[in-house]
């Protein structure tokens, strides 16, 4: 018989945990599931990317509202604060300011928890329609989604799995129905998938979830792709990089958390060998324009080239020598693995599970985060060794991949959850 599954993504963009989706999809046996995605993204171009992946692949998608909670139907709704989903229609004016009184004479806490649980009876009613057998939730940051988390328990979905790719915030600062609501959704999972041992420890302390539910499986990559990798001189010829300069790539939306601004610091720190260096910013994203002004305004314009966000990754990184990755947070970064499996050395800061990436060879520098001097010192090191010495970071990077990070291995893990049965 088979058995229907959701997976639940909210996002702004298209990165590691959208491959990873779409990855589990191609390996989805569909003699034995039916998926569905409940899906939002604020990005206009990675929206367009990610549903046409999903028509290739046939996968249905279910809309998300700009609070993250699942649309009844299509029709559109007026959402107000005390009622989501509430329909204003006409001879109810009265009654709807009424409401709307007696919503603002309440204290915050009230608020707060009433449409909460609101929300929850409404999302497991849409989940209840769906006959699910299963729900997989991609968390991007965690704690996010925690209403429709909590929903999938009183709908009474089996198999409820969340899915966890960045280092988890702190609960301690939230708000107390915040903290409340987090605490029972990190409970309502029958299953948690935790990126790396510390990252499980985290969640296991942090958030009090039972350590038997959850179960460490690694980031991927498919390694046949960045293998193989041509273009490397077309590209260099498209982006008039001369022969002589080597050439950093740095794969990261850009945001705020990924440190492009410590970067540039670094770069003026770099003395004479900047100008001999050309820096790939491949990725797109809400701080742009504002990177590209700082940029010029540092006098960087011409050795800082803004890619935008790119599907030809594996030629971007044949012709990279160095990879850098200077964020303030991260789980275990796919285009970090991507870089090792085309057998670049890599530069990254130690934060969330990349320290885990070093542990298995000589792949590269790891350094603090928000330290440019550091980030300087470690590309002035790597950008003057011999071609020899990055050949062998290099070639052990992508032995590491291969060995802990390969695709087909730790995509049948994850899909093994679907079939385990829940703690008691």
């Amino acid at each position: 018989m088979t058995r229907r599954i959701a997976y639940y993504l909210a996002t702004s963009g298209f990165g590691g945990m959208e491959v990873a989706l779409l990855a589990i999809l191609r390996q989805l046996d569909r003699a034995r599931f039916e998926p569905l995605v409940y899906f939002r993204c604020d990005n206009p171009a990675a929206d367009a990317r990610m549903r046409g992946e999903l028509a290739r692949l046939h996968v249905a998608v279910r809309e998300l509202n700009e609070d993250g909670l699942p649309l009844p139907s299509e029709e559109k709704r007026d959402r107000v604060p005390f009622s989501p989903g509430l329909v204003k229609e006409k001879g109810t004016r009265s009654l709807f300011s009424l409401k709307r009184l007696v919503w603002a004479a309440m204290p915050r806490t009230v608020q707060s928890a009433w449409y909460s649980w609101r929300a929850v009876r409404a999302t497991a009613e849409v989940f209840r329609k769906e006959q699910l057998h299963v729900i997989h939730f991609l968390h991007g940051w965690y704690p996010c989604v925690e209403l429709p988390v909590i929903a999938s328990r009183v709908a009474g979905i089996p198999i409820r799995l969340s899915d966890v790719h960045l280092e988890p915030e702190r609960v301690w600062p939230k708000r107390l129905v915040h903290r409340s609501l987090i605490r029972l959704a990190a409970c309502s999972a029958t299953h948690v998938r935790a990126l790396y041992p510390s990252m499980q420890a985290r969640l296991a302390s942090e958030f009090r979830i039972r350590p038997e539910r959850i179960t460490v499986v690694p980031h991927w990559v498919e390694l046949e792709p960045f293998a193989h990798a041509d273009g490397a001189g077309q590209l260099r010829v498209e982006l008039a990089i001369p022969s002589p300069c080597r050439v950093v790539t740095v794969p990261a939306r850009l945001s705020k958390e990924k440190g492009h601004k410590v970067l540039f610091e670094a770069i003026g720190q770099l003395n004479g060998l900047a100008s001999d260096v050309r820096f790939l910013l491949a990725g797109d994203g809400p701080l742009r324009e504002e990177l590209q002004r700082e940029a010029a305004a540092k006098g960087l314009a011409d050795r800082v080239r803004f890619l935008g966000f790119r599907t030809d990754m594996p030629a971007v990184f044949s012709a990279s020598d160095v990879v850098v990755l200077a964020s303030f947070t991260e789980g275990i970064p796919g285009a970090l693995l991507e870089a090792m499996a085309a057998a670049k050395p890599i530069i990254a800061t130690e934060v969330g599970g990349v320290g885990e990436l070093f542990r298995y060879g000589q792949i590269g520098r790891l350094i603090a985060p928000g330290d440019p001097a550091q980030l300087a010192g470690a590309m002035t090191e790597l950008l003057t060794a011999d071609d020899a010495a990055l050949k062998r970071m290099g070639a052990e990077a992508r032995a590491v991949v291969r060995q802990h990070y390969a695709r087909p291995e730790l995509v049948r893990r994850m899909l093994e959850l679907y079939d385990q049965e829940p703690c008691a």
